[in-house]
């Protein structure tokens, strides 16, 4: 909890409607250790999505995409509220493409993401095995 007095007692930053100029929300503005604890929680968040399978990542997709769906009318409001583009813009550009996204990641994360094969064009480097290997 002390993170949470540090973000207040560093102030606040406005957010508005560029198009109203309309107040949406202020958020605070974090200190220079509150940064650092968020940094090394997200070296651990890394840690323990790198030890997830893909069919674990498969489902957190999938949920990340009901949610979504879920709360569609939300945040298409509050992404027209935070960039001042029309609602339907927002649906359109925003939260169609990024459903798109997540279904299919989910469908071919494991595809794209294995290993392959990077052939040499150096013929004096032919007896060399070289791999393109994606890690979190």
């Amino acid at each position: 909890m002390a993170a949470e007095s540090q973000l207040v007692d560093a102030g606040v930053l406005e957010v508005r409607n560029p198009a109203t100029l309309e107040l949406v929300g202020a958020v605070s503005i974090a200190t220079p250790e509150a940064v650092q604890e968020a940094v090394n929680e997200a070296r651990i968040a890394h840690e323990r999505w790198r030890a997830t399978t893909f069919a674990e990542r498969r489902a957190l997709l999938g949920r990340a995409a009901e949610v979504l769906l879920d709360n569609l009318d939300d945040v298409a409001a509050t992404i027209t509220a935070e960039t001042g583009k029309p609602l339907v813009e927002s649906f359109t550009s925003e939260l169609i493409v990024s459903l798109d996204a997540l279904v299919w990641l989910g469908r071919n994360a494991e595809t794209v993401l294995r290993p392959e094969r990077v052939p040499t064009a150096q013929p004096l480097l032919r007896h060399k095995r070289g791999w393109l290997v994606y890690e979190p």
